[in-house]
């Protein structure tokens, strides 16, 4: 199966340098300029059924209109998310920042940030994966 990852950046440079950056290692991508233009912010519960996440790996800038990275996290992990590999993205992490991210088990990268980093991490992110895994179907939603 496909890996599967969305990308949340309100910054065009950066969402389309991970959205190829993705699409290279061979994951199917959605990419969003805000977290409420993806079906998975307003619905009111998750679409992650059963075992079944929506994707592999989700990212996320930390500062976004709307609703902060941390802030989206957050609300999924309430709905339910399955989603195991988070990371969120910003240049002016604070401590406090830092501290929530963590909680909610997320990577932390610094902007600027480096190919090579982003690899390094989807490559264990990628160690990680079941290939047996089922993935929620988008077109269901």
């Amino acid at each position: 199966m496909r890996l599967r990852a969305v990308v949340f950046d309100d910054d065009p440079e950066i969402r389309n340098l991970l959205t190829k950056i993705l699409e290279l290692r061979g994951y199917e991508v959605l990419a969003f300029a805000e977290h409420r233009s993806c079906t998975l912010y307003e619905n009111p519960s998750c679409y992650c059924k059963y075992k079944e996440a929506c994707a592999d790996v989700i990212i996320t800038d930390l500062c976004m209109p709307v609703s902060t990275g941390i802030e989206f996290v957050r609300n999924q992990r309430k709905k339910g998310c399955k989603v195991k590999n988070i990371a969120i993205m910003s240049g002016d992490w604070t401590d406090s920042d830092v501290k929530k991210a963590k909680k909610y088990k997320c990577h932390i990268f610094y902007k600027p940030f480096g190919i090579e980093e982003i690899n390094k991490w989807l490559d264990l992110c990628e160690s990680r994966i079941d290939p047996q895994r089922r993935l929620y179907s988008w077109t269901e939603y």
